[in-house]
């Protein structure tokens, strides 16, 4: 007996070789093809994002669980409760700032300028009322004089003691009979603390 060799069987060269297509076959395989290469990219595509997004739930799951658990939520309640606070004491502060600058902005009474509106009366002056108008900044000394001029005398000691941008009076008042003193009313304009030399 005779080994016989076998044929080999392409099938792509007997396919061809046999029924050689033609040009109008092959644009009705392309048109069929085409879509169908398409469908396959497209399902490709489409798995390929199904299986990212699989994963990434996998990995988002945890971060969902910590987020969600009781004491998460109360800690983020309470951020958000701080984050309140520290805005409401950063309004304040701001507020107290600008508060502090406008008082800052007004003359200041101190104890150096008023021992001088006393200091400087004298025997024949006595300092009888003082009110202060924080909005003008103005000093209303009200003194009583035995003599005018012992009241016009005081008003100059004050003008020369610094202590005043500016003095006016409304003159004096006052009847012209014995042990009855005259009324001078002053008012002094303090500097303000800009005016004020260290």
């Amino acid at each position: 007996m005779i080994a016989r060799k076998p044929k080999r069987i392409d099938l792509y060269e007997s396919f061809f070789e046999k029924a050689p297509i033609s040009r109008e076959q092959e644009q009705r395989l392309a048109i069929v093809l085409f879509p169908l290469l398409l469908v396959v990219i497209m399902a490709g595509f489409y798995g390929f994002l199904r299986i990212q997004i699989s994963h990434l739930d996998r990995q988002i799951a945890p971060v969902k669980t910590y987020l969600n658990t009781t004491d998460t939520q109360t800690m983020h309640q309470r951020a958000d409760m701080l984050k309140r606070k520290y805005d409401s004491i950063v309004s304040l502060t701001e507020a107290m700032i600008t508060a502090e600058a406008a008082v800052d902005s007004f003359p200041h009474l101190d104890k150096e300028m008023l021992s001088a509106v006393y200091d400087l009366t004298e025997a024949k002056v006595t300092v009888m009322n003082l009110a202060y108008n924080g909005t003008t900044g103005i000093l209303h000394i009200t003194v009583d004089t035995s003599r005018p001029e012992s009241g016009l005398d005081y008003i100059e000691r004050l003008r020369q003691s610094g202590h005043f941008t500016g003095l006016t009076h409304t003159g004096y008042s006052g009847e012209n009979a014995e042990n009855t003193p005259y009324t001078i009313e002053i008012f002094g304009a303090l500097p303000s603390p800009k005016e004020v030399q260290p």
